[in-house]
């Protein structure tokens, strides 16, 4: 749930532009507008969960924005770069089954 008016990033040339904008919503939406900014592809590995982010920035680098934005979604998700390419790599989930302990051992 956005909770703004369209993302204000129009272009990112380098990491260290300076970007001010301010987000409350799901940080899929925010990435992808962002690495299309930077001229980046987006994408997305791992079953998509709804991952809330809300960012209020003034005159902050972009490598810092994701940074920020990376400390509010490291719980579920972690950002990878790569050469034309922005990856948001969702946390495999745990099975709920047993926990199982090998046979043997000390007693």
């Amino acid at each position: 749930m956005r909770d703004t008016a369209p993302l204000p990033v129009a272009a990112v040339h380098s990491d260290s532009d300076r970007v001010t904008l301010s987000w409350n919503g799901d940080a899929v939406e925010l990435l992808s507008a962002l690495a299309r900014a930077r001229g980046l592809a987006f994408s997305y590995a791992g079953i998509r969960l709804p991952l809330p982010v809300d960012i209020e920035v003034q005159d902050m680098t972009y490598a810092n924005l994701l940074r920020l934005i990376e400390m509010q979604t490291a719980w579920r998700a972690t950002i990878v770069t790569y050469p034309g390419q922005m990856v948001l790599q969702f946390m495999p989930s745990l099975p709920a089954g047993p926990v199982r302990h090998p046979q043997g051992g000390r007693r």
